[in-house]
């Protein structure tokens, strides 16, 4: 037998306003004490990751570098320099994502952005690279210079340098 289901998810996440779901799915029914309608909530986080899931990086952008006091077209311009705004594996597969951000480095800035904002990020996941590029940056020169792009934008387009962990010379352009 087949029967109908309805799925409906309404949940309000302050600031968020109201957010609403709705599904039909035909599903074979062995039991016939099943209800026809289910409702399911989803977490305060669930609705919150489905919303960024939905961002363009441009988007994302826009709304993370304001939280760290960043300006959005300088993070936006080296993404971009970085990535094109794709999620692409860089520096011989020891960074990846739409800001190149090797995953050591990630890691150990994670536990100092643990600290001061009470919250992890997901290394995998575009909005976070981007928090953590914006949170990055907000510590000044040290921390923006871990990304040869930005140092090449800073030199005027053009950053050349020799990679000890990929034993080769590079010359990185970002105008």
């Amino acid at each position: 037998m087949l029967r109908t289901f309805i799925l409906f998810v309404l949940i309000s996440v302050i600031g968020y306003g109201a957010i609403s779901y709705a599904q039909t799915l035909d599903v074979p029914i062995k039991d016939e004490n099943i209800k026809e309608s289910i409702v399911l909530e989803l977490t305060p986080e669930q609705v919150l990751k489905e919303k960024r899931d939905k961002m363009t990086i441009p988007q994302i952008i826009e709304e993370v570098a304001p939280m760290f006091n960043q300006d959005p077209k300088l993070i936006s311009k080296i993404a971009y320099c970085e990535s094109k705004f794709k999620n692409v594996v860089h520096d011989g597969g020891h960074g990846k994502g739409v800001t190149g951000i090797h995953k050591k480095t990630f890691d150990f800035w994670l536990v100092k952005y643990k600290k001061e904002n009470n919250e992890s990020l997901d290394y995998n996941s575009s909005y976070d690279q981007l928090k953590m590029m914006a949170f990055a940056f907000s510590k000044g020169d040290s921390y923006r210079n871990q990304w040869s792009t930005y140092r090449s934008y800073r030199n005027g387009g053009t950053y050349s340098f020799y990679s000890n962990l990929l034993k080769k010379n590079f010359t990185v352009k970002c105008i």
